[in-house]
């Protein structure tokens, strides 16, 4: 009955390129690409990847309704992660490389996520400092 209310997958954009992720296996995630959910998916990545008093925003960039849990402590303690919650056609990118995983969302659930990559455009982020080499 509940199955009613999920999104359904979202169709890839043609000339995209896609990423099919199983659940447990680690990946690469470079900074300035672009991910967008085909599938509902959850992504930890580490909290880590906040340095000192650095806001989430400067970091994770993501579509208004993507939820993200908080750190609950000022110093993020080993192997403590951020989640990322995206339903079919929400999006998600890095302003830093890490690896990041994706998360089962039950027991045997192996079914491999897809995700649209994109390349985020230099001059489209937010509080980039200028490139002195652009003058």
């Amino acid at each position: 009955m509940f199955g009613w209310f999920k999104k359904k997958p979202e169709p890839p954009v043609p000339g995209e390129k896609i990423a099919h992720q199983p659940p447990g296996e680690v990946f690469p995630w470079a900074k300035g690409w672009r991910l967008t959910a085909l599938d509902e998916a959850i992504i930890a990545v580490p909290a880590a990847i906040l340095g000192d008093n650095e806001a989430i925003g400067s970091v994770i960039h993501a579509d208004e309704g993507v939820r993200l849990n908080l750190l609950t402590a000022p110093h993020a303690t080993p192997g403590e992660r951020i989640m990322i919650w995206l339903q079919p056609g929400e999006s998600v990118w890095l302003s830093k490389s890490c690896q990041g995983v994706v998360l089962p969302q039950s027991d045997g659930d192996t079914a491999a996520r897809r995700f649209g990559l994109t390349e985020v455009a230099q001059d489209a982020e937010p509080n980039a400092a200028p490139d002195p080499a652009a003058r």
